[in-house]
């Protein structure tokens, strides 16, 4: 049975990191999305563009990688990181994590 595609995320609420698609927020909190709907998430939670968010500090995930570069990470972020690698270990996340945390080598 397919899920029921997400189309209004102006009241999106924070969830535990189970899946590879989303944004993370500067505080930590993971905003489930799926696949292709970081544009729509961007316009209608926060009004703005995914560039604007990603210069605001929020990571974008996309496949379980981080889509943004050159981000000051902060420590909830990375305690979010940590609880989806704990979550799954060998999936694509837990590798960038690793990746992170080697700090970018």
């Amino acid at each position: 049975m397919m899920a029921q595609r997400i189309t209004n995320y102006t009241k999106a609420q924070p969830v535990a990191p189970t899946q590879e698609d989303g944004w993370i927020a500067p505080d930590g909190k993971f905003y489930a999305i799926p696949c292709g709907d970081h544009y729509e998430f961007a316009e209608q939670f926060a009004h703005t563009k995914p560039s604007s968010l990603e210069a605001q500090g929020w990571l974008h995930i996309s496949y379980g990688f981080i889509r943004n570069f050159n981000v000051q990470i902060t420590q909830p972020q990375m305690d979010t990181l940590w609880d989806a690698f704990q979550a799954d270990p060998r999936s694509a996340r837990a590798l960038e994590l690793k990746y992170w945390l080697d700090g970018g080598k």
